[in-house]
């Protein structure tokens, strides 16, 4: 007889017997949700389980936001703030429009008709 689990059923049972709960279904109920009715072998195996789990929390935790200077700051805490954002592509708007439309980036490299040096035509 194991009595660590013989006293750990007794707390249980006891502490649902506080409540009012006097039912066999309502005592061995709390028995299942406090895994009292489980081998030895389920419990040990479900412990592992959740030790597993715990290890893979914190190794997806560490993979998405990596120590990227290894001074404990993350990739998050050098973005800029959404403000700064928004003057930095206010101003090169700015920029673009302030523009002639012949210095613009957007400009052609080639000639059209208004581009030309016409000579003057006399009217007849």
């Amino acid at each position: 007889m194991n009595t660590n689990r013989v006293n750990a059923a007794a707390g249980v049972l006891h502490a649902a017997m506080q409540q009012g709960k006097s039912l066999p279904q309502s005592l061995a109920y709390g028995l299942e949700a406090a895994g009292l009715l489980q081998s030895p072998e389920s419990a040990a195996e479900l412990v592992a389980l959740r030790a597993r789990v715990a290890e893979l929390e914190t190794t997806l935790a560490d993979l998405t936001e990596p120590d990227v200077d290894g001074a404990g700051r993350t990739y998050e805490s050098y973005q800029p703030e959404p403000a700064a954002l928004h003057e930095a592509a206010a101003a090169k708007l700015r920029g673009f429009f302030a523009e002639d439309s012949y210095v613009s980036p957007l400009h052609h490299d080639y000639r059209l008709g208004h581009d030309l040096d016409l000579p003057e035509v006399p009217h007849a």
